[in-house]
């Protein structure tokens, strides 16, 4: 699932272009220094991949629906 993501990352830096105003930038030009700049905050980030990222969304809903409801407004 992850290389499907990264494929499709691929895809759109290689098609991507930046224009500052003076300057047009391809990105086509300059790939492999964003794929691997890419590559490696993923590695380091989330060196578990998919499922890491998953399984700390599903932690962090459980602790948002495990808060204790309180009323706004009591003393």
């Amino acid at each position: 699932m992850g290389a499907v993501v990264y494929v499709v990352v691929q895809d759109r830096i290689l098609t991507a272009n930046l224009d500052l105003g003076f300057i047009k930038l391809s990105l086509s030009t300059l790939h492999l220094l964003v794929y691997g700049g890419l590559l490696v905050l993923i590695v380091l980030f989330e060196p578990k991949g998919l499922v890491g990222l998953f399984q700390r969304f599903v932690k962090w809903w459980e602790r948002r629906s495990a808060r204790p409801v309180t009323a706004k407004g009591t003393a």
